[in-house]
């Protein structure tokens, strides 16, 4: 019988044991994953800009993956968002062709999100006027650009009843002031069935709407400029209104647009019955010192000294207060206290919104 031969037969290799296989592989992988962390390492210091320019826009949105890529700039944040809502906006049939536009569109998106941000806050509130549950508008972008672009100095400081987050509301178009006027018209009755003759200066269109509503109003309205008013006048000098004539006077933010307001007020006073009452508000600052005048003024330095292109006047309240009492009048601050807390919260109304409400005699309780 032939022995059996334990040598390899030329040119035959024979097989590799179990282990020695296992081996192998092991270091292979080893080498393999000494590989990928180097290369995701490169990846991750963005050596040759590989990471940030080929594989961040293909892998940025695959799970895991996406951490070894490197932080992009918030420069190419903003190129990508900007991209994206181009793209969007194709899909969506809006030709935004240029980055103005595309700024007003972002612009409007995040008015959207600060209006669903407030509602899930519970800033839902009752408007005066209409009566509906609102988010309130805030004042709109015109006063707060040109505020910042002339250097107005008390652009940050709080406006007594002119609330910049919650000033418009989107059913009725009223603003804050209209509100708290309306709340405080609520309360005045006509007394032996006789009729309130009211006049407006410069009338604001939500408080006519309401005014004209009553049955037991007479109302007018009266201007220099404007359109659709009972007369045209002058409130510096009304001498077409016979004296002690009106029970009520409303006007709100008109005494910094005039030259001399102090005659304006005593021209309020003298066209108010003696148990009459007037409603005067103008721009205060919270805390200002000092009444700022001047008339003649350019437009640019109405917008740095008084907020507004066609202002002459930023009373300081003290100050305004003097003035009224110095033609006569019993001025009566009308705030929170007067109206209610309840009210405050549940209407939007903070705790610089004050009503002015002057008398000819002592009569607000």
């Amino acid at each position: 019988m032939a022995k059996k031969d334990d040598k390899k037969i030329k040119g035959i290799d024979q097989p590799e044991s179990a282990g020695s296989k296992l081996v192998t592989a092991l270091i292979a992988l080893i080498i393999i994953i000494i590989w990928l962390v180097v290369f995701a390492f490169l990846i991750k210091l963005d050596v040759g800009g590989i990471g940030s320019n080929v594989l961040y826009p293909v892998l940025k949105d695959v799970p895991l993956v996406n951490k070894i890529l490197p932080s992009v700039s918030e420069e190419q944040q903003a190129e990508e968002i900007i991209e994206g809502i181009k793209t969007f906006s194709k899909q969506i049939g809006l030709d935004i062709c240029d980055d103005q536009e595309l700024c007003e569109y972002n612009h409007q998106y995040q008015k959207l999100a600060d209006k669903i941000e407030n509602k899930l806050r519970g800033q839902i509130y009752v408007c005066s006027v209409c009566k509906n549950r609102v988010i309130f508008d805030p004042i709109s972008d015109y006063y707060r650009e040109n505020r910042l672009k002339y250097g107005f100095p008390y652009w940050n400081r709080e406006f007594q009843l002119e609330n910049r987050e919650r000033y418009f509301c989107p059913v009725c178009g009223s603003t804050d002031r209209a509100r708290l006027i309306i709340e405080f018209l609520s309360y005045i009755k006509s007394e032996n069935n006789q009729k309130i003759k009211v006049l407006q200066i410069a009338p604001d269109s939500v408080i006519e709407r309401y005014l004209r509503a009553r049955e037991d109003v007479i109302y007018e309205s009266t201007d220099l400029y404007m359109d659709n008013v009972t007369f045209k006048a002058d409130i510096q000098k009304m001498d077409m209104v016979d004296s002690n004539y009106y029970d009520l006077v409303i006007c709100a933010h008109v005494l910094e647009h005039v030259k001399d307001d102090i005659s304006a007020m005593k021209e309020l006073y003298r066209i108010l019955k003696a148990e009459g009452l007037c409603i005067v508000l103008v721009p205060l600052i919270v805390g200002l010192e000092n009444t700022d005048e001047q008339w003649g003024c350019s437009e640019e330095e109405n917008w740095h000294r008084f907020g507004q292109g066609d202002h002459c006047r930023l009373y300081a309240r003290d100050d305004f207060m003097k003035r009224l009492e110095a033609v006569g009048f019993q001025v009566n601050e009308l705030g929170e206290k007067w109206f209610g807390a309840d009210l405050y919260k549940k209407c939007g109304f903070d705790r610089n919104s004050i009503l002015y409400v002057l008398s000819k005699q002592e009569m607000l309780n």
